[in-house]
C-alpha cells in the first residue's frame, strides 16, 4: 500500500535517477523523497535486466521530522552487528556477526522485518533463530521497552557495511554547500507546511527526541553523529533568525523598521511585542515536550 509498492517498484531494485538526477547514494534518495512530501516523484530503477521509469505518488508525513514517505528502504541483511550490554539479546546469548533467520518461525530476509516485529513485541517472549558459523541457535528473547522511543528493543543494531568516499577541498566544499542547501530547503519546506496547518504539530520533537536521535547517530559512528550535529545546529540557526520577538530575527525585524521610519520603535509595542513572543516560544516548548512524554508512554 506504499507509494513504492503502489509504482511497482520490487526489493532488490536499483534506484539510478529521481526526478531526472542521479543519485549516488541512499543520502541523495532521502533527500530527494524528504522535500517532497506532496508531490510526485519520477524515479529511474534497474529492475533486473530492465531499465524502467515509475512515479511515486504524495505519500504521508513520517511521524518525525515531516519528511516524505515513500515506502522504500535500503536493502539491509539481517545480521547483528553490534549487542548493547544488559539487554535482552546479550542475557539470551547471541553474539556479533550472528545471522537471524527466522522470528517465530517466520523467515527472515531484511532486517526491517527484525526491528519491526521487535518494536511490536513489547514484553512478548519471542523465538529467535539465527545462524553461526555452520549451526543455527535458538533463543527466546522478551524485548524491553524503549522509555523514550516507545517501542520494543532487544539491545541489537545491524551490522553496517559502509562506503567511504573522499572528496578533496574543492569537492569537499561544493558537496557540503549543497548539502546544506538541501538541508536548508527542507527546514523551510517543513515550517512552511507547519505554518499553513498542512503538517502536523504532533511530528514536532523535543529535548527527549533530540537525546534518542543523538544516541543513535552516535552508535552510527562519528560521521553520522558529526552530520547529525551540523544538522541540528543548521536548523537552530535557522529558526533563530525567524521574525519572532525574543529571536535574533526579531532584533533584525525590529532595526529594518526603525531604519524605515527614522526612530526608534516605541517602548510600550516593544514590551508587547516581546511578551508575545515570549508566550509563543514557550508555548511551542511546552507542545514538543507534550510530544516527547507522549511517545515515552505510547
Amino acid at each position: 500500500g506504499s507509494p513504492a509498492s503502489n509504482a511497482g517498484v520490487m526489493i532488490g531494485d536499483r534506484i539510478i535517477k529521481m526526478d531526472n538526477k542521479h543519485v549516488s547514494d541512499w543520502e541523495d534518495v532521502v533527500t530527494v523523497i524528504s522535500t517532497k512530501p506532496e508531490l510526485g516523484i519520477k524515479i529511474e530503477i534497474e529492475s533486473g535486466n530492465e531499465i524502467k521509469e515509475v512515479l511515486l505518488a504524495r505519500g504521508e508525513e513520517t511521524q518525525v521530522g515531516g519528511g516524505g514517505y515513500a515506502g522504500i528502504l535500503p536493502d539491509l541483511p539481517p545480521v547483528i552487528g553490534k549487542i548493547n550490554k544488559g539487554y535482552p539479546a546479550e542475557k539470551a546469548g547471541f553474539r556479533e556477526g550472528d545471522r537471524i533467520v527466522s522470528l517465530d518461525g517466520n523467515p527472515v530476509i531484511s532486517w526491517y522485518q527484525v526491528s519491526s516485529y521487535i518494536r511490536s513485541h513489547v514484553d512478548k517472549d519471542i523465538v529467535i533463530t539465527v545462524k553461526r558459523d555452520t549451526e543455527e541457535v535458538t533463543a527466546a528473547v522478551k524485548p524491553m521497552k524503549d522509555q523514550a522511543a516507545g517501542y520494543g528493543v532487544i539491545g541489537i543494531i545491524n551490522q553496517q557495511k559502509t562506503l567511504v568516499k573522499k572528496f578533496g577541498v574543492i569537492e569537499s566544499i561544493t558537496h557540503g554547500l549543497g548539502r546544506m542547501y538541501e538541508l536548508t530547503k527542507l527546514t523551510f519546506d517543513v515550517l512552511k507546511r507547519l505554518f499553513s496547518l498542512k503538517l502536523s504539530i504532533e511530528t514536532l520533537g523535543g529535548p527527549i527526541m533530540i537525546a534518542k536521535l543523538t544516541g543513535e547517530a552516535a552508535q552510527s559512528g562519528i560521521s553520522d553523529l558529526i552530520a547529525f550535529m551540523a544538522f541540528m545546529s543548521l536548523q537552530l540557526g535557522i529558526l533563530n533568525l525567524l521574525p519572532m520577538p525574543v529571536l535574533d530575527g526579531g532584533w533584525i525585524v525590529f532595526l529594518i523598521i526603525e531604519k524605515i521610519k527614522g526612530s526608534p520603535l516605541n517602548k510600550k509595542t516593544m514590551e508587547v511585542a516581546q511578551t508575545v513572543g515570549f508566550a509563543l516560544l514557550i508555548t511551542l516548548i511546552i507542545i514538543v515536550s507534550y510530544n516527547d512524554i507522549l511517545r515515552v508512554f505510547r
